[in-house]
C-alpha cells in the first residue's frame, strides 16, 4: 500500500472506520510480529497482544503532520511499547521473587553478604525451593545466574570466560529467567 493510501486509512481508522482499523492491523501484521519474536523469552503470544495494543494506539495517535510515514511512526511506537512492556515484566518478576523468598521462610532464604562466597559454589545452601528451582535450569544457565547475581558479573565478562559471544550469554540468562517465572507463576 502507498504512503497516500495508508494515511487515507489511518485517518479513516482514526474516525471510527472499522474496516479500515482492520484493513491496518492486517497491513502491519508481518511487522507486529517480526518485533513479538525479539520479545518472545517473556512470551511471544503476549508480545505479539502487546504488539497488536501499540498499533491500534499508534494509528490513533498518528498525524500526517508528524513529518515522518506512518510505517515509520508505527514500528517507533511499538517497539518502545514492547520495552516498556518487557522493563514491567522484568519488575513484576523481581517483586514476586523477593516477596516469594520473603513469605517462605524470612531469614533462611535471605543470607547475609558474607555468607554469598559459600553460596557461589554451592547452590546446596540455598532453601529447598531454590535449590529445587536451580536444578531444573541446565549448567549454563546456573552459571549465568550464579555469575551474574552472585558474583556480580556482567554478561561480557562471563562470555569471555566462557569463550562465546555475549549473546548466547544473553540467551542462556533468558531462558533461566523465563524458567524461573514459569515456576513462579506455577507456585501463585
Amino acid at each position: 500500500m502507498q504512503e497516500g493510501k495508508t494515511v487515507e486509512q489511518c485517518l479513516k481508522a482514526k474516525s471510527g472506520d472499522r474496516k479500515a482499523m482492520e484493513c491496518l492491523v492486517r497491513q502491519y501484521r508481518p511487522l507486529m510480529v517480526s518485533l513479538a519474536n525479539k520479545w518472545r523469552g517473556y512470551g511471544f503470544d503476549d508480545a505479539l497482544q502487546e504488539a497488536h495494543v501499540a498499533a491500534l494506539e499508534a494509528v490513533m495517535q498518528y498525524s500526517p503532520d508528524v513529518g515522518c510515514p506512518f510505517g515509520t511512526f508505527l514500528k517507533q511506537r511499538m517497539r518502545s511499547h514492547l520495552r516498556t512492556w518487557g522493563r514491567r515484566q522484568v519488575r513484576w518478576v523481581d517483586r514476586h521473587v523477593a516477596a516469594s523468598a520473603s513469605h517462605h521462610g524470612d531469614d533462611a532464604t535471605l543470607l547475609p553478604v558474607e555468607e554469598w562466597a559459600d553460596v557461589q559454589t554451592d547452590f546446596s545452601r540455598l532453601p529447598v525451593e531454590w535449590a529445587e528451582w536451580l536444578d531444573a535450569l541446565s549448567p549454563r544457565e546456573q552459571l549465568v545466574l550464579k555469575k551474574q547475581v552472585i558474583e556480580g558479573y556482567t554478561l561480557q565478562e562471563i562470555a569471555e570466560e566462557e569463550s562465546v559471544s555475549r549473546h548466547t550469554v544473553h540467551t542462556w540468562k533468558k531462558r533461566a529467567m523465563k524458567k524461573l517465572r514459569s515456576r513462579v507463576a506455577e507456585e501463585e
